[in-house]
């Protein structure tokens, strides 16, 4: 898809990847703020907004996931369609 008149398909890969990660940052920060406070008894996990998979914090899938991972509580992931890892369990 050709955005504007002079893009060459270099620059449209570019635009199309960052508009990409721009939604993943915009689902982030929605999933943050729908969290709101955090009581002492909620389990948090790392969310992973791109693959929908939720980790345990010492998981190591979770260790390597680094754009698109946010902290949340376990019952947000699973409210947002999120699914538990099959290394840990989430």
């Amino acid at each position: 898809m050709l955005f504007w008149g002079g893009a060459n398909a270099v620059d449209n890969y570019v635009i199309c990847a960052t508009l990409s990660l721009m939604k993943h940052i915009i689902i982030a920060f929605l999933l943050v703020l729908s969290v709101g406070p955090v009581s002492a008894r909620a389990e948090n996990v790392y969310y992973n907004t791109s693959s929908k998979i939720y980790h345990k914090h010492g998981c190591k899938w979770a260790k390597k996931c680094t754009k698109s991972c946010v902290t949340v509580e376990k019952a947000s992931a699973k409210a947002h369609g999120g699914r538990a890892c099959h290394v840990c369990g989430g």
